[in-house]
């Protein structure tokens, strides 16, 4: 029996032996949790502030203190209303009834300086509780929001800076996302379609091209968001084409008027396509402008070539744009083979060698010609003179040529003009008298 209880205590003493070892051992891991949290706690480059059910400062780590120009012990204890703006303290009030319902909340608020200054930031509180989940405290991460504020703000500027561009642009502009929602439609645009910005904005599912078009269709800004072989195929005159950025020509049927239109995609920071822009330019009235220059040179080409006297006209840049009927049957040289030659090639239909001539004097009045020039007149811009030209069919004639310079709209020289006229026979006649 003695041996027994002997055997017994021994027992008890080694259990109790284990249970010291074991509750040192837990000590030592929660002496080294806690040393672990407050490391954490004070790594972070977050705000944490712990506020007791009371609404009092418990903890708050550097960053916090940093953040509101406190030394901590300025804070520890202190209660937390005063550390708001007066005007957000009573709606703090009401969301700190919900602090212990286990509940997250998150609130953007304004914190108050040390030196009286508004700190923006925002509060993430969560609940902190016991093994038996009674409420011990809140635990809250304060981050400062004043640089992404003053980012957003910078951001919201830049973009009113552009929208006030983009509505005061003379083109019709209008802009969509990369889900094809149109974001923006300026006033040219209302103007253009009849379309008020109010009425299109927001709007998808190719709401834009009906103004145009009649139906909802993609049209040239889709192209660069989704470049597409057949939709692009619609497009006859594409006068600029690259990955994304087109410019066309084209006659929308329900707008019924030609048009100039261009389109490029958009790219955020990263390089990504956020959307695209395209404007608009009414060109029908150039468009009917050009026709009429047209139909002018057309006049104007069946006057000169139904000219009696050889003539011929270069451009600016000395090269032939015109060789009539006459020129040819003086020259034997056909429209053909000289339209579009220049470096004075047309001289040598009359002198056997390139050199500037009578229609050069007229648009450069400085050029130096060989002197075989026996200049008549010279008034108005017009010249006239007489040569003898050894290269003409038949061994070479006497001519009399009139040159004078062409002027554009602008009174600006574009080209010159001379006739030519044979007079051998009346050189002849002269010498024999």
């Amino acid at each position: 029996m003695l041996r027994e209880i002997s055997e017994l205590k021994v027992e008890n003493a080694i259990l109790r032996g284990e249970a010291e070892r074991l509750s040192e051992e837990r000590t030592t891991a929660d002496v080294a949790k806690s040393a672990l949290s407050a490391k954490a706690l004070e790594a972070t480059s977050e705000g944490v502030w712990i506020i007791s059910p009371d609404l009092k400062t418990i903890d708050a780590n550097a960053a916090f203190c940093k953040m509101l120009g406190y030394e901590k012990d300025e804070l520890l204890g202190a209660p937390i209303l005063p550390f708001f703006c007066p005007e957000v303290q009573s709606t703090f009030l009401t969301l700190a009834t919900r602090f212990e319902d286990d509940e997250r909340v998150i609130y953007d608020t304004e914190l108050r300086h040390k030196d009286g200054g508004g700190v923006h930031c925002q509060l993430n509180v969560a609940s902190l509780s016991d093994d038996s989940a009674a409420f011990l405290a809140s635990c809250v991460t304060v981050t400062d929001l004043t640089e992404r504020l003053a980012v957003e703000d910078d951001l919201k500027e830049s973009k009113d800076r552009l929208s006030e561009i983009l509505e005061f642009l003379p083109d019709a502009t209008f802009v969509i996302d990369e889900h094809g929602r149109v974001t923006f439609w300026n006033r040219a645009m209302e103007e253009l379609t009849g379309v008020l910005a109010e009425d299109i904005v927001g709007q998808g599912d190719y709401e834009y091209a009906l103004p145009f078009y009649g139906d909802k269709r993609p049209i040239l800004i889709d192209l660069v968001l989704n470049p597409n072989e057949d939709l692009e195929a619609k497009y006859s005159s594409i006068l600029i084409r690259e990955k994304t950025y087109f410019a066309v020509e084209t006659t929308p049927p329900v707008y019924g008027k030609a048009i100039f239109a261009v389109a490029a995609a958009i790219y955020d920071s990263k390089g990504r396509v956020v959307g695209a822009i395209e404007s608009v330019r009414d060109i029908s009235a150039h468009k009917k402008a050009e026709q009429s220059v047209r139909e002018s040179q057309a006049r104007l080409e069946n006057i000169i070539s139904l000219l009696p006297d050889p003539t011929f006209v270069i451009d600016e840049h000395g090269k032939v744009t015109f060789w009539n009927r006459a020129m040819e049957e003086l020259t034997g040289v056909r429209a053909e083979d000289m339209i579009g030659k220049g470096d004075y090639e047309y001289a040598r239909a009359f002198y056997g060698e390139t050199r500037p001539i009578l229609i050069d004097l007229a648009m450069y009045p400085d050029l130096d010609i060989p002197e075989s020039y026996a200049i008549l007149d010279r008034k108005l811009g017009f010249i006239s003179a007489e040569t003898y030209a050894p290269a003409l069919p038949g061994g070479g004639s006497f001519v009399y040529g009139t040159a004078a310079p062409i002027y554009d709209i602008n009174g600006e020289i574009v080209g010159s003009i001379e006739s030519v006229r044979d007079i051998t026979d009346r050189k002849r006649a002269e010498d024999e008298v």
